[in-house]
């Protein structure tokens, strides 16, 4: 409970920062609060593009867990976490 009033606190105090809202889900992942945890990443992301800022640590965790929905996509609309196809690597 410590930790999470902090995390929440260190939100508030910093509204661009993404960072205590992906350690809120971290904590939440690991209680097992998967729902809480996606929706906590999902506001650091929005926190991430508001700010202009990469986003790809926040994916990379979603992915990790995953978790991750459609919201990365490359240009060929396949989500950016998908293995290509064979007939879609590049060759040497």
């Amino acid at each position: 409970n410590a930790a999470l009033s902090t995390y929440k606190k260190l939100s508030k105090d910093n509204p661009k920062d993404s960072r205590p809202f992906m350690a809120q889900a971290l904590l939440m992942q690991e209680q097992g609060k998967r729902e809480e945890a996606l929706q906590l990443l999902a506001t650091a992301r929005k926190r991430q593009l508001a700010a202009n800022a990469e986003t790809q640590a926040i994916d990379a965790l979603a992915a990790r867990w995953g978790v991750i929905t459609n919201q990365t996509s490359s240009p060929s609309g396949t989500r950016a976490t998908e293995p290509l196809k064979e007939s879609e690597r590049p060759t040497p």
